[in-house]
Order: structure tokens, then sequence, then C-alpha cells
């Protein structure tokens, strides 16, 4: 990868880690912790926040006019509710691509929030069409951006996708169908992060591709250099984070994505 494209992946990292902080409509991009070094984010204003009630899933859109960016970014699992959307391993068909199916718990997400995203990513590019749009989140928050970011192309919207610690979504199709779509799409995984083997490949379901590894640890470690980020190809890959022995996975490697990715988050997200 190029040095920019590092730059780009801390960058959206916090803006991952933000949606753990309570974005409230009409405020400053807030962060705390490790999140956000001093400066970044700081000409960042809260557009829109949108909420599903029955998977607590939550998101915000933020308005950057100094970089001319409109970032959409969805909050990963702080809560019970969440974490069940996340272990529901059954699949749902979907009309979003021929041949398609998706996780249930990340669909029915998804067909929560996908109305209110419509409504404010039409309105904030209306305000500002020539501003570049992406699309971010971390683990539960990583499977509905790309939910979301596959719909909005659909739809006619250029944008680029960065997910951070994303389970499998859905199946071969699927993860296809994202994969040709046009605009940059990368998908970061960290040393043995346990959640990026989930839901299991012998249950057919499948990653996008290709995958950008860091590694190696310790599962805590956030400083990378851009020739340690490691790049791995196909659908069902085994060569990058799916790789390591069961032995090595664990959980903390999940939390820490060139930031500290959930330190604003509940006891419950760590």
């Amino acid at each position: 990868i190029t040095e920019q494209e590092l730059t780009d992946f801390v960058h959206y990292a916090q803006y991952a880690g933000v949606a753990y902080c309570d974005p409230v409509a009409g405020r400053r991009v807030y962060c705390k912790g490790d999140i956000c070094p001093a400066g970044n984010h700081s000409n960042a204003t809260i557009h829109s926040v949108f909420h599903g009630v029955e998977t607590d899933i939550l998101g915000f859109i933020a308005i950057d006019s100094t970089a001319r960016e409109i970032t959409l970014s969805v909050r990963g699992s702080t809560s019970l509710i969440n974490w069940l959307a996340d272990v529901i391993w059954a699949r749902e068909p979907t009309d979003m691509c021929d041949g398609c199916w998706a996780h249930l718990g990340f669909l029915f997400a998804y067909s929560e929030v996908v109305d209110a995203v419509d409504a404010s990513v039409a309105a904030a590019t209306r305000l500002f069409p020539s501003y570049r749009l992406a699309v971010t989140g971390h683990s539960l928050g990583a499977s509905v951006a790309t939910l979301l970011g596959m719909h909005l192309r659909d739809a006619g919207y250029a944008l680029d996708l960065y997910t951070y610690g994303s389970p499998r979504v859905g199946n071969r199709a699927l993860a296809a169908h994202v994969t040709r779509q046009p605009g940059r799409e990368f998908r970061l995984t960290h040393d043995a992060d346990v959640v990026t083997r989930l839901p299991p490949i012998n249950r057919d379901f499948r990653h996008t591709s290709p995958e950008y590894w860091l590694s190696p640890g310790p599962s805590f470690r956030t400083s990378y250099d851009a020739g340690e980020v490691e790049v791995c190809r196909g659908y069902a890959n085994v060569d990058c984070a799916a790789g390591a022995p069961w032995w090595m996975i664990d959980v903390n490697s999940h939390l820490f994505y060139l930031v500290d990715i959930t330190s604003c988050g509940e006891d419950e997200a760590r």
C-alpha cells in the first residue's frame, strides 16, 4: 500500500471510533482517548444521526468543509442487543444483488436504518455535491457499513468504503458484488482478530476482496508502517488473518485498529 492509503486508513479508523462516542447532530465531531489525536476532525460537524430501535444499530453522517468530505460511520457493538445481532448466523436472501444472501442479523440492522441513511446522504450531498463521500465502520458497524455502501453505490453514489474488523457479511455472490463495484474498498483486519473469522467459511459465508492485514501483533499494537500491511486476495483466503492457528486468535486484536477504536464505548464493547 502507499503512505497516503495508510494515512487514510488511520483517518477513517478514527471516524469509525467516533461512532462509539454518542454523536449528537449539530455538534462538532467528538473523540476521546486514543481515537482522535489532537486537531483531527476539528472542523467536522455531525450532520445527522440514525438509530435502529430493535437492533440498537447507530451511526452518523459528518461533514468536514476543510477536507471537503462527507463521512458515514456506523457503530460497532456496545449493547447486548447488538451482540445478539452479531451471533445470529442465520442467512436471509436479499434482492440487493443476484443470488445474494446475507447474515440475518446484519441485514435486519441494515434494514432498520437504510431509509434514514438514504434521506441523510441525499440531503448532505445536495448541500455539498462536490465533496468526497466515504463509508466506514468497525465490527458489527463494518458489516452494516458494507451493506449500506453497497446500496448507496447501486443507487448511483460514488464512494469509498473502509471497514475495520468486519465479520463475513454474506455469501460469495454478495462479496463479489461489493468487490466489483466502482470506488475503492479497504477491508482491514488486525493480527489474529477472531471476529474476522466469523461466521465461518464452512457455512458458506465469504469476505470481500482484498483484505488488508495489519500484522504482526501484539494485539494492542496501533502503529504500523505501510510496508507492514499485507494484502491478501480471494473471497475465502486463509493467508492473512484467517491463517492464524485457532490457539493464537484473540478478542483484543478486535479492539485496536490503528487506534483504540472502541475506547468511547461501554464495557460491553471491550
